[in-house]
């Protein structure tokens, strides 16, 4: 978990970096406040991993970074979505 963070912190910088040289009057406190680092597996590509038998912790862990949850997948595939 601490690899993820320093990893984390260090996509952040760069990402920063590159928006104060490519945008003129950078304003860095408000990009600070919305910037997240998007996920890197799709929803599909979790579920797949869930279908395949993957770790139910690991697959709640990976909904939760993405800002998912279980009930409102369950609500998704029950309505078709």
């Amino acid at each position: 978990m601490r690899r993820q963070k320093e990893a984390a912190d260090v996509f952040t910088a760069v990402h920063a970096a590159y928006h104060f040289l490519t945008t003129n009057n950078f304003d860095y406190k408000r990009w600070a406040e919305n910037f997240n680092i998007p996920p890197m597996q799709s929803l599909e590509d979790v579920l797949v991993m869930a279908l395949k038998g993957a770790d139910p912790y690991q697959i709640e862990m990976l909904l939760k970074k993405r800002g998912n949850d279980l009930e409102s997948i369950a609500g998704q595939v029950a309505t078709g979505l």
